[in-house]
């Protein structure tokens, strides 16, 4: 898998970090399920990477014909052009775009909803410890003035 981002995800000023799959608890045991993922930084240090991944990653950071520098990217270039003036890619796009917005939506207001459940879980649990504290606090009232009356009782003897 290849990500490409125009920030230094881990922050280390490099344009290209590889990263596989590792067990943590035995760092020395062989561990290979295939996956391999790239991450790109646009805005990396470009001292170890070669000049077609420095110029491709400053096309993807800005993708215009002044960053054409290879036939390449005059290729790819071409495709994208085509593709940003393409009506029905531009209609699937808008409709994608709307799906997801829909989605999000949706999610926000699911995330409301179970918010408000807890909100008011939550309260009704506070509202039955406070009756119950204040059902102690009665009973330990009622014990005291109880107390009172015997050690006036005793007074009297």
């Amino acid at each position: 898998m290849i990500v490409i981002t125009p920030f230094d995800p881990f922050t280390h000023g490099r344009m290209r970090y590889t990263v596989r799959n590792a067990c943590l608890e035995i760092p020395e045991m062989p561990y290979d399920d295939g996956v391999t993922m790239i991450f790109l930084n646009t805005k990396g240090t470009p001292d170890r990477e070669s000049e077609e991944l420095q110029q491709f990653l400053k096309y993807a950071e800005k993708s215009t014909l002044e960053n054409v520098a290879s036939e390449y990217l005059r290729q790819l270039h071409a495709m994208v052009d085509r593709v940003k003036h393409d009506e029905e890619v531009a209609i699937r796009y808008m409709r994608l775009w709307e799906e997801e917005e829909s989605i999000r939506m949706r999610a926000i207001e699911e995330g409301k909803a179970l918010e408000r459940e807890n909100t008011e879980r939550e309260k009704a649990r506070a509202d039955a410890e406070k009756a119950r504290a204040d059902a102690l606090e009665r009973e330990k009232e009622a014990l005291r003035a109880e107390l009172e009356k015997v050690k006036k009782g005793k007074e009297l003897l």
